[in-house]
């Protein structure tokens, strides 16, 4: 797992406990980086099955709401820890 995304599962982690969900403006603020880079690292994290997320299709763009991780997500961060 890439460091961003590393970090982006910690966050993600964090900011969905207790089923509350995040957007990709959250998780940007608390990781200190750009939109358009969490929005990649993000689908790309949807890609490999380790996050849970749906869009809203808005008039002129989409909005990402992250459920949190997928099993496959955490197990992702466990083999990152150890």
């Amino acid at each position: 797992m890439m460091d961003g995304m590393k970090k982006a599962a910690k966050q993600i982690e964090d900011l969905t406990k207790n089923g509350s969900e995040t957007d990709l403006a959250a998780l940007s603020r608390e990781m200190g980086v750009s939109q358009q880079e969490t929005e990649k690292m993000i689908l790309e994290m949807e890609e490999k099955g380790w996050v849970s997320l749906y869009e809203i299709d808005l008039c002129c763009s989409a909005e990402y709401v992250i459920q949190g991780l997928t099993e496959e997500g955490r197990q992702a961060l466990l083999e990152q820890k150890a």
